[in-house]
Parts: C-alpha cells; sequence; structure tokens
C-alpha cells in the first residue's frame, strides 16, 4: 500500500507540475501575517487548471519550509474526489476521499492516517454552486465532535463562519472580516472569537495577468495602518520600536508617533516632543531620532537623543552643519542618510559621517542624474542600497518606477512587482520588508528578497 500511495503521489505532482504551464494555470497566493505585530508568518499557494478545478495546495512557514503539500484528485464529472497530503519532509503520505450523495448537495470527506484504516469523517452541504453552506465534524466511533456555518456575501465572497465544539473543548467563533471587499479581494483578517489572529493578503496569476502585482500585507492594521494616511515607517533593529507619521490634508505638515510591540500587539502614541515634521527615521538602537521640517521649499534636518525623561532638546543639522534635506536614516554609529534635492552633485542621496565635532560635509550616495531618486536604505555593510526611483510625472511603476536596488554597478528594481512605494526598510526581527505608499505601512516577506539584499548576490 505505500508504494501505491507514493506511485500514486508521483503521478499526481506529474500532472500538477505539467499543469504549471502559465498558459493554463491560475495560481492563488495567500500570505499570512500576525495582524498585532505585522510579523510575516505562512504562505499559501493554490494552483488551478484552466478550466478552475484545484489542482494541489502548497504552504511555508516563515523561513520558507514547506509544511503541507495537497494533491487533489478529480471524477468524470469534474468535481474533487481525493486528495493526498503530506507534511513538512514528506516521509509520511496520508489519504482523504470525496464523496457526494446522489443529488450532489452533500459532500463526505473520509481521512485515512492509515493505508486502509478510515479515521475522522466530515460531512459538508452544498449549495447549488458547489459552495460550502454547513460541515458536521465526527470522530472514527461516529461520535459528531463539532459543527460549523459558513456564510456568505452576496458578490460571492466568503462571509466567515461559525464554528463550535460539541463536546470536549470550549465553544469559538471564527470569521473573516474583508479589508478590500468583492470578489476580487486582496486583504482580509481572521478573528477568533471577535479578536484578530491572522491576516491574509492575496495575489492571483490569470491567463490575462500572467505576472500579478505583488501582494503587500497591511502592517498592524486599525493601530498604526488606519483609515488616516501613514508614512515615514522606520525599525529599531530589534523590531520592538518603530516610529512613523501620520497626516491629513496637508502632506508637508505630518504628526510623528512612536510604535512599541508587546506581548498583545503594537501599541502607537504620538511624539508630541518633536513637533510637526515632514519626515522621520529612528536609530537601529533606538536612542535618536532624525527628523525633517518643511517650510515652504525650505528642508531642514533635525536630530534627538532618547533621555530619562522623554527626549532632548533638538539639535539643527542644517543650521549647526549646513546638510539640508529630508528623508533621513540614522547608521550603526550615527552617520547620516539623506535625500537632497539639489545637493552639490544633483538630485540625489548623500551621506555624511559623524565625527565627535559633528557631521562631516556630505558626499554623493546615489545621484544618477535623472529622475528623483528619494528615501534610500543603506545595509550596514554600505554595499547595498534600496532607494525610490520616479523617472516620469506619473511615478508609474510600470515604467520602471518604484524600489530599486543598487549594488555597485549592478542597480534596478527589486522587484517590479511591488507597488510604487518609498521608506523601504528591511526588518529581519520581523521577516517583513517594509514599506509605505503614502496612504499605509505595508509589508511582504523578507525572505523572498535575502538573496536581492545581499551583496554576495552580485
Amino acid at each position: 500500500m505505500i508504494r501505491a500511495i507514493a506511485v500514486a503521489l508521483a503521478a499526481s505532482l506529474a500532472l500538477a507540475a505539467q499543469a504549471q504551464d502559465p498558459k493554463g494555470v491560475l495560481s492563488e497566493t495567500v500570505e499570512v501575517y500576525d495582524p498585532a505585530t505585522g510579523a510575516y508568518k505562512a504562505r499559501e499557494i493554490t494552483e488551478y487548471a484552466l478550466d478552475g478545478r484545484r489542482l494541489r495546495r502548497t504552504e511555508y512557514d516563515a523561513e520558507g519550509n514547506r509544511t503541507l503539500l495537497f494533491l487533489i484528485e478529480h471524477d468524470a464529472y469534474g468535481r474533487e474526489a481525493g486528495a493526498w497530503f503530506t507534511e513538512s519532509d514528506g516521509s509520511t503520505v496520508y489519504r482523504e476521499t470525496f464523496t457526494y450523495s446522489p443529488d450532489g448537495r452533500t459532500q463526505t470527506v473520509l481521512y485515512f492516517y492509515e493505508p486502509d484504516k478510515p479515521a475522522d469523517r466530515t460531512e459538508i452541504d452544498l449549495d447549488a454552486e458547489g459552495r460550502e453552506r454547513a460541515k458536521r465534524f465526527f470522530r472514527p466511533d461516529g461520535s459528531q465532535y463539532g459543527e460549523e456555518e459558513v456564510n456568505w456575501n452576496d458578490d460571492g465572497t466568503e462571509a466567515g463562519w461559525d464554528f463550535r465544539y460539541l463536546s470536549g473543548k470550549p465553544g469559538a467563533r471564527f470569521e473573516y472580516r474583508y479589508i478590500d471587499a468583492g470578489p476580487d479581494w486582496r486583504r482580509r483578517v481572521r478573528l477568533r472569537d471577535g479578536a484578530p489572529e491572522r491576516l491574509e493578503v492575496r495575489t492571483r496569476a490569470t491567463l490575462e495577468d500572467p505576472k500579478p502585482t505583488r501582494g503587500t500585507g497591511l502592517f498592524a492594521p486599525g493601530t498604526i495602518s488606519t483609515d488616516a494616511s501613514e508614512t515615514s515607517p522606520s525599525f529599531t533593529k530589534d523590531g520592538n520600536t518603530m516610529v512613523f507619521a501620520r497626516y491629513g490634508d496637508d502632506w508637508a505638515t505630518k504628526t510623528p508617533w512612536i510604535a512599541q510591540r508587546g506581548e498583545d500587539g503594537w501599541s502607537a502614541e504620538p511624539l508630541e516632543a518633536l513637533g510637526t515634521v515632514y519626515n522621520l527615521a529612528i536609530s537601529p538602537t533606538g536612542n535618536f531620532i532624525a527628523y525633517s521640517r518643511r517650510d515652504g521649499e525650505t528642508t531642514q534636518l533635525f536630530r534627538v537623543q532618547r533621555r530619562a525623561d522623554g527626549w532632548s532638546e533638538p539639535l539643527a543639522i542644517t543650521t549647526a552643519f549646513g546638510l539640508a534635506g529630508s528623508y533621513p536614516q540614522l547608521l550603526p554609529g550615527g552617520d547620516l542618510v539623506f535625500y537632497d534635492a539639489g545637493g552639490a552633485a544633483g538630485d540625489g542621496l548623500y551621506s555624511s559621517r559623524l565625527f565627535t565635532t559633528g557631521y562631516a560635509e556630505a558626499t554623493p550616495l546615489y545621484t544618477p542624474g535623472e529622475g528623483s531618486n528619494f528615501d534610500g536604505w543603506l545595509s550596514t555593510d554600505r554595499k547595498t542600497l534600496l532607494v525610490t526611483r520616479c523617472l516620469d510625472d506619473v511615478c508609474d511603476p510600470e515604467g520602471g518606477n518604484g524600489i530599486w536596488r543598487i549594488q555597485g554597478e549592478d542597480a534596478g528594481p527589486l522587484d517590479p512587482r511591488l507597488p510604487y512605494a518609498w521608506g523601504v526598510q528591511p526588518v529581519p526581527a520581523l521577516g517583513i520588508l517594509i514599506m509605505t505608499d503614502g496612504d499605509d505601512i505595508l509589508s511582504v516577506p523578507l525572505g523572498d528578497y535575502v538573496d536581492a539584499l545581499s551583496a554576495d548576490s552580485e
């Protein structure tokens, strides 16, 4: 039987591999984040045949290790008839069989954790469109231990479900809340007993759109990413503290905020000591904050230091050392990276060393001579630079605009699928790459970009 399972699994893998031909597959990726902390948790990829049948689902953990491979079989009517699945290293293969009532309105799933030995059973009520409406869960001895009601919105999106245990465990309610409503939803939050436990971000590749836009997760929705507009995200090295700016109608005058990560997620409060800002950044240790303030066409840089009772009086960097600009980054040791539209070498990024006497004269870091090149992030080893480039008036990502990676002479978009964004920063402690589109703080899994951000990848 084990050999038969292995042969069937290999055949299913071969069929699924053939179905990955981009001419005949729609794939769906759901990336999972912790809605409280914004930490990247997992990824699920489902692949479909051209006629819409599910072929397989693959799940990965935050480090990219495969945790589940689920291969689906179909009957002569195109219905799902069974599945083989394996977890982690694939050493053990399990089986499910799906059968249907004569009217097709009830599906029964029978689980085999050992060959030829039926285990748990699930009965699923289907509507006329084949959607799940209710489920009943049974143990191997035939006793029912749980039940679930599945709800749908009028537009065909899943509204959530109510699940409860009938014995053995306390009841629980699960539901989805959609951030982008509609059948083509992009983000949704799963709640357990009313508390968010999982943020899902979905991207889809169809025949008409073989290169989908990269999905971005809404970072800490409700606390940091709200109905207001947030920008200028910056994190300490340990990922436990961040600063950002929030604004209303005036882009040039923003309120600075500081947020702390605790056991229950993120909490945030205004940074009143800074007044209003244009943008800001926190040092890797959290002991300093650099910020810029705009007055008409003039942009000045400042820095404050953490004290036992709050923050120091601001050091006016522009007045004291002649460094004018915005979009600062504080490197370990205090060196400064910033954007200067009218710098000596032209529009672009500049850096300044910090000495005991203060900041040195600015030196060009990236000034290619075309477009606007701003809001940079420089790696600690100074070998990798991320910068937002806008080469035209509309800043459309299709025109090569957006986040670029610069490594020596090697320069180009970090990922053409990413939206036009800025404020990009890798946050290894959270497993994410953070950015903003000017309305929300967004993130994607950092693991996808580790090789691209490594100087050894050249």
